[in-house]
């Protein structure tokens, strides 16, 4: 197959003059220029002979810029042609609006948009949207146009070049969200629409109201920061509105900005404002009483919320020795309490502040009134906190009491943090040859824990000579053990680098240390020889040994020093000349040639190597730059074009600068390429390598020989990249499958499969794209869902023209074919004719796959575009629904893309549908009703739309129908409280009386069991769910203590209490608990009421009320309260054993069991009192729960 014939536009390249693309661009460009100097403005008659036909569109398109030739550019656009569209999307006359008659909807709807592909729509829109900037006129009926024929989303680009008053009313009127980006654009153009956006956010003070415009801040909250300058109030309001700052920190700069205009809110706010600043800032900008005063503020009104730690957290920037002080003051400002008397809110962090003795002495009574078993942070063991020669001695004997090696190493570390925590040198000195010598030989995980504990700089900065030796005797033994792994020398590199650090300062030899770390970093090649980089004169020094010791190194290796080595080596000679630069020493610049073993090193390498790995090419390009008479002095022998030529990394660079080369080794090229296909700097090489002269034709032609000889499927993706579409349709043309299944018999069988898998995935390269129909043929039986993705793909470089009665053909195939032409042809129609189509396919549509993805669609046609037409669609829908939709059910649900105005209508359709289907539905288990239940819990803001007689029609049916199953009647159950009640606002009273009817109507039917469950009393269950209900699920608040009160009331009229005991006592128990009680009202309240409950009940039913009763007070303990409950249960209990009467304290013994055993003295204390006491049930159960410990 010759390449020249095969392919126009590879042929056509070659005959332009040039070498490489520029050459090739520029003969293109002269002609264009020629030809509008030389012809008339009339296109027809424009000479173009020379120009080969398939590049003859690149040279038009040149022309019609030029000459400003609307219909040029038009042409272009059309183009399947990549390289063609692209140079006329660039022409910025066309779409700013400059040329009036190409500048509207009707020329655009008329010439241009039925005609393009949607990729190319997109790329046009978006340009549209940039360049119409000072037209805002025409951008705006843009937008409208093409909101009413694509749908908002496609319109999008061009909101920000429309004005500022359009851009307010599509997001208030039609829900339009900006992105971060065009947030970012139109706060610059129009600063007052983006803050009057971004409070969009602000939550209503009405729970019940519905807000789909809400702005979501938090997607914009990296661009919160940019209003400090522009718009500070804007910012002080957007964060006071959210009542949280999980916003982006500001930086040290808007920091400061703000603390200049906005520091009152800062100031006034503390909590709300600080953690969005700079806290180093803060701290550097404010006074002493500012910063009191919001460190006050930071302060929990209640002492049980106060944490040290989070406090000490902002006193970060503070000099240490005001920090103990200022927490001190402000605590006892804030609770009037000294913090050191308050020992539970005494911290390992706090521990740390207090001075040596008052340490000892908290640390002490921390011991005493928690002891702690904490191995795991050492900072957290009250142990470390008491003074060397008691904790080291206790931290030893539960070391030699210990097995677990895990808790052994946490009581190591626990050593050496306690003699840093009390600065005591000499205590450290012992402990380090004690943990070197009692414990060298642990596992290797243990050991290297606690040497990166010792790491730190904390640790380290204090070390004198004699710790020092200890620890380098140490990592000396640990080497010779060859103890050593990646992270271990990491940990040993940072010892020891902090160990030359302390023998330089005291002007010590670090000959061996070097040598030590030498060995270190040459088994990990990727640490650098530059240490101690913050003083110069030590990097020097250190560098320089480091120069003279390598060489020394394995003697015996012939391998050694290793390019890697070598490369490090350079690198860090460099790397120290940058930094002598910086900063500016009398020193002079380090040269690889003052290292002569380096240098012949180098020269080895490049000798023994034919083929040159990327070090080493790396080492060459370093020394082209850094010393370039050194460069060519290495490079002379050096033949590098191999490498570059199959290089990943430097083929698209060398092809653009030096593309001769590539001739002399292109098939080295290509052979990389073939490799590495999925690379996209791959792609970009050859899409440019059809620009170069001979280049392009070698490499088709070497691909045509390999697919004809070897079948490597990866040549066809680099056949993809360099043919056209119908050049390349005609090398896969032999690969489309003969059958619909995968013949696995052959021996070839995987080959000839790959290929057919290789030609869909090279589809998506080709440009311009295959046809459609050539796509079609691969897309059949076994090999379908590989050439679906490219289907979409190639459809979406394909004219829509053609996609669309393509799409149609499609959807007449069987169903596997069809459900992807129906996708196809929703991504190209417009709306009227998705809309149309839609609709008649769901008429006439009965298969169940292609039922779903048509409801799909029709769905999110409403959702993104709601309005009369599309819910008169989805009402259609709605209506047609069958058992066999299911698939469709659960996204039915998805209430937050249905607006207000549709809303309640949808939720009603949706209970007719889901009853009519649960009606006829065959399954025995009525799966259709979890969609009721469902639809029962609609949102509050939901329903809160609902209008009365809504409301009614729902209770109708789904409470008062008593025909219907268990769970289906709880769901009502819910709905007539959480639904119906509680979003009722100014309709309370009347929906109130509305439920005592329903509540004596439904009573009504008191003790009748089902028709069809014998063993299932509706009326009942209606009684003991609601309470529950109300009890349980509903805050304490008035609404709860309204509904308690009707509900005993009712309750009282027309029940008696035996029908539901646990609900009868459950109520009269909770009317009895009410605002902030104490617990001795709470058990004078039961002792009152005790005695009527025995008379009601009788005695023998005492343990019941007190299961009851214990319910209904951890309830309240536990539900949200406007205030802070100063007790508990066993509160309640001590104070009704304080009665001494009879029931009473039975009842207390009751709940005392119910309650169970705790650490608290009061549990305590009540067992002693009721174990004496002289009621065999009180005792009996005081003795059990002793028994129990």
């Amino acid at each position: 197959m010759n390449v020249m014939e095969l392919s126009p536009y590879l042929s056509g390249i070659q005959k332009i003059p040039g070498s490489k693309l520029s050459e090739k661009f520029d003969a293109l460009n002269r002609i264009a220029k020629k030809v509008v100097e030389s012809k008339s403005k009339n296109q027809d008659a424009l000479d173009l002979k020379e120009v080969p036909e398939a590049l003859k569109p690149l040279v038009q398109v040149e022309i019609a810029r030029l000459l400003r030739q609307p219909d040029g550019i038009v042409d272009a656009l059309k183009s399947d042609d990549s390289v063609v569209f692209s140079r006329a999307i660039k022409v910025k006359w066309f779409f700013n609006g400059s040329i009036e008659a190409c500048s509207t909807v009707q020329y655009y709807q008329t010439h241009i948009l039925p005609y393009v592909s949607l990729q190319s729509r997109f790329k046009i829109i978006k340009t549209l949207g940039d360049n119409l900037g000072e037209k805002s006129a025409i951008a705006e009926k843009f937008y409208i146009s093409l909101c009413e024929m694509y749908g908002e989303k496609q319109a999008y680009p061009l909101l920000k070049a429309c004005s500022e008053s359009f851009i307010w009313n599509r997001i208030t009127e039609h829900g339009v969200r900006l992105d971060n980006r065009i947030v970012r654009f139109l706060f610059y153009k129009y600063p007052e629409l983006i803050v009057k956006y971004l409070k969009l956010g602000k939550k209503s003070s009405d729970p019940f109201e519905r807000n789909l415009q809400r702005v979501n801040l938090y997607v914009l909250f990296d661009f919160l920061p940019r209003l400090v300058k522009k718009c500070p109030k804007a910012f002080v309001e957007l964060i006071e509105m959210h009542g949280c700052s999980s916003f982006r920190k500001l930086s040290n700069t808007r920091t400061e900005l703000f603390l200049v205009n906005c520091i009152d809110a800062l100031l006034k706010n503390a909590k709300l404002f600080l953690p969005v600043l700079n806290l180093k800032t803060v701290t550097k900008k404010l006074n002493e009483e500012q910063f009191k005063n919001i460190f006050t503020q930071l302060f929990p009104e209640d002492l049980k919320s106060f944490e040290f730690g989070d406090l000490l957290d902002y006193l970060e920037f503070v000099p240490k020795d005001k920090k103990l002080p200022l927490m001190l003051s402000t605590f006892k400002e804030v609770y009037k309490l000294n913090l050191l008397d308050c020992t539970e809110k005494i911290t390992p962090k706090a521990l740390k502040l207090l001075p040596r003795d008052e340490r000892i002495k908290q640390a002490k009574i921390k011991m005493e009134k928690e002891p702690s078993n904490e191995f795991f942070f050492s900072d957290r063991s009250w142990i470390c906190y008491l003074p060397p020669e008691e904790s080291v001695e206790r931290i030893k004997t539960l070391i030699k009491k210990t097995s677990d090696e895990n808790k052994r190493m946490h009581l190591l570390k626990q050593l050496i943090y306690t003699c840093y925590v009390n600065s005591d040198n000499n205590a450290m000195l012992e402990v380090l040859k004690y943990i070197t010598t009692r414990h060298k030989n642990e596992q290797r995980y243990l050991l290297s824990d606690i040497l990166d504990m010792i790491s730190s700089e904390k640790y380290l900065k204090n070390l004198l000579q004699e710790h020092w030796d200890v620890i380098y005797n140490f990592l000396k033994f640990m080497n010779v053990k060859n103890e050593s792994n990646c992270w271990l020398n990491i940990l040993q590199v940072e010892i020891i680098t902090y160990f030359i650090r302390f023998e330089l300062e005291n002007s010590h030899s670090i000959e061996d240390k070097i040598s030590f770390l030498a060995d270190l970093i040459i088994s990990q090649s990727q640490i650098s020889f530059n240490i101690l980089e913050d003083n110069i004169v030590f990097e020097k020094q250190c560098l320089e040994e480091f120069l003279k010791v390598l060489p020394t190194k394995k003697p015996n290796d012939k391998d050694y020093p290793s390019t890697d080595l070598i490369k490090n080596v350079i690198i860090s000679i460099y790397t120290f000349n940058k930094h002598n630069l910086k900063a500016k020493s009398p020193f002079e610049p380090m040269s690889v040639k003052d290292f002569p073993w380096v240098l012949n090193a180098t020269k080895k390498m490049i000798n023994k190597n034919t083929e040159y790995d990327h070090d080493l090419l790396f080492i060459l390009r370093t020394f082209q730059k850094k010393e370039h008479d050194l460069y060519k002095e290495l490079a002379a022998n050096v033949k590098e074009e191999e490498f570059l030529c199959s290089n990943l990394l430097y083929m698209l660079r060398t092809l653009r600068t030096n593309p001769e080369i590539f001739m002399r080794n292109w098939k080295y090229s290509l052979e990389a390429c073939i490799r590495s296909t999925n690379r996209l700097i791959i792609h970009e090489f050859i899409k440019s390598s059809r620009w170069y002269q001979d280049l392009p034709i070698k490499f088709a032609e070497e691909c045509l020989k390999i697919i004809e000889e070897t079948k490597d499927a990866q040549a066809l993706i680099i056949l993809a990249l360099l043919l056209e579409g119908p050049a390349f349709e005609q090398v896969v043309t032999p690969f489309i499958p003969s059958s619909a299944t995968i013949d696995v018999d052959p021996e070839d069988a995987k080959t000839d499969y790959q290929m057919v898998y290789s030609a869909s995935l090279a589809f998506n390269r080709v440009n311009p794209a295959v046809s459609l129909d050539c796509t079609l043929k691969f897309c059949v039986g076994d090999y379908i869902h590989n050439i679906i993705n490219c289907l979409v793909n190639v459809s979406r470089r394909t004219s829509v023209a053609k996609v669309i009665p393509f799409a149609l053909t499609l959807m007449d195939r069987p169903v596997s074919i069809k459900k992807h032409g129906i996708r196809l042809f929703c991504m190209a129609a417009d709306v009227k004719q998705l809309r149309r189509t839609l609709i008649d396919m769901w008429r006439s549509e009965t298969h169940q796959t292609i039922r779903t993805l048509v409801f799909t669609n029709i769905f999110n046609a409403f959702k993104s575009n709601p309005n009369n037409e599309t819910w008169e669609m989805l009402k259609e829908c709605l209506d047609d629904l069958k058992p066999d939709d299911k698939d469709t059910f659960a996204s039915l649900l998805e209430f937050k893309y249905v607006p207000n105005e549709y809303v309640a209508d949808y939720v009603e359709k949706l209970f007719t549908v889901f009853r009519k289907l649960f009606n006829v539905e065959d399954d025995p288990k009525k799966t259709d009703k979890n969609y009721i239940m469902e639809l029962l819990k609609v949102p509050n803001d939901v329903s809160a739309l609902f209008s009365d007689e809504q409301h009614k029609k729902i209770i109708d049916s789904y409470v008062l129908d008593l025909s219907l199953p268990k769970n289906l009647l709880s769901s009502g159950h819910s709905y007539l409280i959480n639904r119906y009640i509680v979003p009722a606002r100014n309709k309370l009273e009347k929906r109130l009386n509305h439920f005592r009817d329903i509540f004596t109507e439904i009573v009504k039917n008191i003790n009748v069991p089902q028709s069809n469950c014998p063993t299932f009393y509706p009326a009942n269950f209606f009684v003991h769910n609601l309470a529950c209900d109300i009890i349980y699920n509903l805050p304490c608040d008035s609404l709860q203590e309204r509904l308690v009160s009707i509900l005993l009331e009712l309750f009282n009229s027309l029940l008696k209490p035996h029908h539901d005991p646990e609900t009868f006592l459950r109520l009269t128990l909770l009317t009895l608990i009410r605002g902030e009680i104490s617990p001795q009202e709470i058990a004078g309240k039961i002792a009152e009421i005790l005695p009527s409950w025995i008379t009601t009940f009788s005695a023998e039913y005492i343990s019941e009320i007190a299961a009851y009763l214990y319910v209904v007070l951890n309830t309240f303990i536990h539900a949200d309260h406007d205030f802070t409950l100063r007790w508990n249960s066993l509160d309640v209990i001590e104070a009704l054993v304080a009665f001494n009467v009879e029931e009473v304290v039975i009842i207390a013994a009751y709940l005392l069991l119910l309650n169970g055993q705790t650490d608290d003295e009061k549990f305590y204390r009540t067992v002693n009192v009721l174990k004496n006491h002289q009621h065999p049930t009180v005792s009996s159960i005081a003795y059990t729960l002793m028994h129990r410990n």
